[in-house]
């Protein structure tokens, strides 16, 4: 599948490869830019690299993966019935790319599974971000609760970054991700909606960078939420 790059405010392009892995016997496409520390993105419709990835492959390792989900007509070939099982699958996979190391950036519906990575594998992943997240499911009837027990107990830092313009996204949601979360950061960007890192993509690259590389001296306190211009 061919990528789409929008075309927003970014620096000049990067040049993204788009080789495949294998993992169980399948391959898993992704699009590929840039050195440094990796930066595993999930992708929601398609690989589509935004100005903010264009931004951060420029200062990162940035590897892009289409959020496979659990679309029966889509990832069977996955073999994966539930999202641990996902999970597992793409640990793997970044693993098979020779990293030992690596945050994660996911959009809307690819926090679940992100977070999920991050459980899977603490002692690999450096960070995690979710921009524009949908409320995690820890309500009845598809309440999860060992899914929330391993969220508390997750050391890893988590920042949320939601538009102040997104209809789907709020502080509300965000709320139950700082209830369930021991180092969880949020930020509000503002005049952006639910594609934060087109709408907003210098901003977005910007935070990122400085979340990555300061870590628990980030610029938002712990629990704590910020309007960023």
């Amino acid at each position: 599948m061919e990528a789409r790059q929008d075309p927003d405010k970014s620096k000049p392009a990067v040049a993204f490869s788009q080789p495949s892995i294998e993992v169980d016997g399948f391959p898993i496409p992704y699009g590929e830019a840039g050195q440094g520390d990796a930066l595993v993105c999930l992708q929601d419709g398609g690989l589509r690299l935004s100005g903010a990835h264009q931004l951060l492959a420029q200062r990162h390792r940035l590897i892009a993966f289409e959020n496979p989900g659990l679309d029966r007509s889509r990832s069977t070939w996955l073999r994966a019935t539930s999202l641990r099982d996902l999970a597992r699958v793409m640990t793997t996979a970044v693993s098979g790319l020779g990293i030992d190391h690596f945050s994660i950036m996911a959009d809307s519906s690819g926090a679940e599974l992100a977070l999920r990575m991050a459980i899977e594998r603490p002692q690999q992943i450096d960070a995690v971000v979710l921009l524009a997240p949908p409320a995690p499911h820890v309500t009845e009837p598809i309440r999860d609760v060992e899914f929330e027990e391993s969220l508390a107990s997750l050391e890893i830092p988590v920042l949320v970054m939601i538009g102040t313009n997104d209809r789907v996204g709020s502080p509300a949601s965000a709320g139950i991700y700082r209830e369930k979360l021991r180092n969880f950061h949020l930020i509000m960007v503002y005049g952006a909606g639910a594609a934060i890192d087109t709408d907003r993509p210098e901003a977005v690259a910007a935070l990122i960078d400085d979340f990555l590389a300061r870590g628990g001296a980030f610029i938002v306190r712990n629990r704590s939420g910020i309007i960023y211009p």
